[in-house]
């Protein structure tokens, strides 16, 4: 009676190697693998030479990054996923991603409240804000006005809060701290209000008041030393990051070789870690 159950046996293993999307995409618990795989994407950095060329496997983590969004949109993971998606990115090179973004353009702007879509809204919302109008043929689109307004229409209407805070999380892009303090005033318990009061520091960088920020850093980072990202790395890692791009600024490369040893030893992996490097390694040449 096995005898005829063994090529249908054989046929799930071999799906489950030929389709892993399919397996990731219907399992919580292959959420760590998606959102390492996405993280590597979207943080990629390439020399100018080479941009061109780069970002030609967006979609896969976009649509990694729709699925964690949809399983755990209270957590870490998804914070970490929509802070990532930024301007940097080469939107144009790659062609799948090009053409579900273009169709799905009319929907996410009509219709963002759509429940069965609310995770592909907010993910593609977030890559519309971040690009602009550089996939449009027509200038008079204005897609960065549309995105935002989207964006608050979820952050305001939405029902589940999980979903309405990545929203705003989208729109906290920068130095606008006008979005920063909804978030806290709004969300004063997510988890990712520590990151958030990080973020928050880059207005004194903007305006050049870094012995304020390198104070306000370091009491955040005493505040948080306990917390760790999904990848394991302490908060302190973020803070060292941002420590480092002010004594940059400061012309201090010696403590700012001090920041990047840390980073090197406790977080061998850290996305920018390679962008720290070339950064002191220029100034310090100069």
């Amino acid at each position: 009676m096995f005898k005829n159950t063994f090529p249908i046996i054989l046929f799930i293993i071999i799906l489950s190697f030929v389709v892993p999307c399919k397996t990731y995409a219907s399992e919580e618990i292959f959420i760590p693998q998606l959102y390492n795989c996405s993280m590597k994407i979207l943080c990629q950095y390439y020399e100018p030479i080479k941009y061109d060329e780069s970002w030609p496997d967006l979609h896969i983590a976009i649509d990694y990054s729709v699925e964690i969004i949809k399983y755990k949109p209270e957590s870490l993971e998804s914070y970490f996923i929509i802070s990532a998606i930024g301007p940097q990115i080469n939107w144009k090179n790659d062609p799948i991603f090009k053409e579900k973004f273009l169709k799905l353009l009319n929907r996410i702007f009509d219709n963002p409240l759509e429940n069965i879509n609310i995770a592909e809204n907010i993910v593609y919302l977030t890559c519309a804000f971040m690009m602009g109008d550089e996939l449009i043929e027509t200038p008079t689109y204005n897609i960065t006005k549309k995105s935002i307004e989207a964006l608050e229409k979820i952050k305001n209407e939405y029902p589940d809060r999980n979903y309405a805070a990545l929203a705003l999380i989208a729109l906290c892009y920068g130095a606008n701290n006008k979005y920063h303090n909804e978030f806290i005033n709004k969300f004063p318990d997510h988890v990712a209000v520590p990151f958030i009061f990080l973020s928050m520091q880059f207005q004194k960088f903007i305006n050049k008041e870094y012995d304020e920020n390198i104070k306000s850093i370091k009491n955040i980072m005493e505040k948080y030393k306990n917390l760790k990202s999904p990848e394991g790395w302490k908060y302190e890692i973020y803070c060292y990051h941002d420590l480092i791009w002010t004594y940059w600024k400061m012309n201090d490369i010696e403590t700012c070789q001090k920041y990047l040893k840390l980073i090197e030893e406790q977080a061998p992996g850290y996305y920018f870690l390679e962008d720290l490097r070339d950064m002191v390694k220029v100034n310090k040449n100069e």
